[in-house]
């Protein structure tokens, strides 16, 4: 036989040898590697809370080796696109996400309900869990095992419990529409894995109406409780350019006033007949709400919202006589990072407030209503003025001296405060910055009360971001308190004080340069409705006047 003959036959029988060996590697490797296979194994993640036994909401980080985020197919549908009036809950959810990305990290994270099973390829995972603000966050190191099943209960303990002491977490500004009750679970799950315990969605509007983030319903029949955490619907109207933005927190029914849209008084005054709250939202402290404090019908405003402390203006509300509670909110899903497409985590900015009994959406809103409340994304604050606390007055027959008692605590794996500053009248009056012990600063002085102020604390310091993937940035930490009021029996009135003149002359400037904007309605968005526009400019007018007189 020839050597060619003998290579052609060698060659025949090698190639199904071939064949052979290439199945059966094949089927070794679908084995190893394929769904259900023995290189797959299963996280089986239950969150506790430590002192319930209870499991909890929560918000996980879950990283492979190489930073790739895993996201549990089970976990709770979120975003802010949950459909609107004429959707099923299956088209709602179907608008959702699974998978969450944090704007200031680039994290990629998933919200669990309290047990959550992920599905891993075999190899070594990091793991985070968060629950807002007051819960220490775990981390775990896992090791997967082909074909294993990891079962891991993780207990989340608290470094501060505020709802043990009266205070409970809230948002003052979602846009998260509720096409019907069908949804509320899906959405409580959500702020629970926040530790928001009230959460304020805002349907909103122009002009033309509202609709924007509908809510199915409003007052009580649009309350959805879960033992103690709560959604409300309100509303982020009216809203224009010309004005700014406000919020309705509490109304029975919605409120629009077409035929007045541009005087805003006409909302206060049918939100105070519903017993609601009235406020401003992002900050603003242009000539739009100069307009309106003269009648004394604004409860709050939002001063603390993206990564800023807005309390300019709001110290210029004071210093002018006008008592509004701070509060803060993400405007969720509105609200963009650095132009793009991400949304803030709901509660990035919250705030307290203080409530006496148990927690309702009257009893929250009542506490609200009395000032009780301090903005943070963060720390915490406790502040005492001759033993009253955030939102009291001290009346006084004369002169004297008067005890301050302050603290702010924080985690220091979060937020590494600074400064804790005593606040009279818009301007620093004490800086504190001594550590009592790890993660708090305390003070006590003596403040000698002159003529009627107001005082507040705040804090300020940096909130080091780090992720497993190695990204680190610095974000401020931020806290703030409300107002406490001091009045003398038979000092000048407030219209007397200096601040309060130079408070006045600076809503002039401002009133002034909204009338010329509102008087050249070719280039505002009054252009069409010289009602709106004739009644506006009567409305400043009064203004005006207001702040003349205060400022003579």
């Amino acid at each position: 036989m020839s050597d060619i003959t003998t290579r052609k036959r060698n060659a025949g029988r090698a190639i199904p040898m071939a064949i052979t060996l290439f199945v059966l590697c094949m089927v070794l490797y679908v084995q190893g590697t394929g769904a259900g296979a023995d290189k797959a194994g299963i996280l089986k993640l239950s969150v506790i809370d430590a002192v319930t036994g209870k499991p909890t909401p929560a918000r996980i980080e879950l990283l492979d080796q190489q930073g790739k985020a895993w996201i549990a197919s089970d976990a709770v549908p979120v975003g802010g696109g949950m459909g609107n009036k004429k959707a099923t809950l299956e088209q709602a959810l179907a608008k959702t996400t699974r998978n969450i990305i944090d704007p200031d990290t680039g994290i990629h994270y998933f919200y669990s309900a309290g047990a959550s099973q992920v599905e891993l390829p075999a190899g070594k995972y990091k793991m985070r869990v968060f629950k807002g603000t007051e819960f220490h966050v775990p981390v775990r190191e896992i090791n997967v095992a082909a074909g294993q099943t990891v079962d891991l209960e993780l207990k989340l303990t608290r470094w501060v419990d505020m709802p043990a002491q009266g205070w409970y977490s809230a948002e003052s500004h979602m846009h998260i529409p509720r096409f019907s009750k069908e949804i509320n679970p899906f959405i409580s799950k959500w702020m629970q894995a926040e530790d928001l315990h009230v959460a304020n969605l805002l349907e909103y509007g122009g002009p033309g109406g509202m609709g924007s983030s509908p809510q199915f319903a409003h007052g009580p029949d649009g309350l959805y409780q879960e033992g103690d955490y709560l959604l409300a619907s309100g509303q982020e109207n009216p809203r224009t350019k010309t004005l700014g933005h406000a919020i309705i927190l509490g109304a029975r029914t919605p409120i629009h006033m077409p035929e007045t849209y541009f005087v805003y008084q006409s909302f206060w005054q049918e939100a105070m007949r519903q017993n609601a709250l009235s406020g401003v939202a992002h900050g603003n402290s242009g000539g739009g709400f100069a307009v309106d404090l003269p009648d004394g019908l604004l409860s709050f405003i939002e001063v603390l919202q993206q990564n800023r402390g807005l309390y300019d203006g709001w110290y210029l509300m004071l210093n002018s006589g006008f008592r509004l509670a701070p509060v803060a909110g993400t405007d969720y899903s509105c609200e963009r990072h650095n132009s793009t497409a991400l949304n803030a985590l709901p509660g990035r900015e919250r705030f307290f407030v203080r409530v006496d009994g148990p927690l309702t959406y009257a009893s929250w809103l009542d506490g609200l209503r009395r000032g009780r409340t301090f903005v943070t994304n963060g720390p915490v604050l406790e502040f005492m003025l001759a033993g009253k606390g955030i939102g009291a007055e001290v009346a006084l027959k004369e002169a004297g001296s008067l005890a301050v008692q302050a603290s702010v605590r924080f985690d220091p794996a979060r937020d590494k405060v600074e400064r804790l500053e005593i606040i009279e009248n818009g301007k620093v009056l004490r800086t504190f910055t001594a550590l009592e012990k790890p993660g708090e600063i305390r003070c006590q002085l003596n403040y000698q009360a002159e003529e009627p102020s107001w005082l507040a604390v705040r804090a300020s310091g940096t909130k080091p971001v780090t992720s497993f993937r190695g990204k680190k940035d610095l974000l401020p930490s931020l806290a703030h308190s409300g107002a406490i009021y001091v009045t003398l029996e038979n000092a000048p009135p407030l219209k007397a004080q200096r601040r309060a003149k130079l408070a006045a002359g600076e809503w002039l400037k401002r009133l002034e340069m909204l009338e010329q904007r509102v008087k050249e309605p070719s280039a505002n968005e009054l252009k069409r409705n010289e009602k709106d526009r004739l009644a506006l400019l009567k409305r400043i007018e009064a203004a005006k006047k207001y702040f003349l007189d205060v400022g003579r």
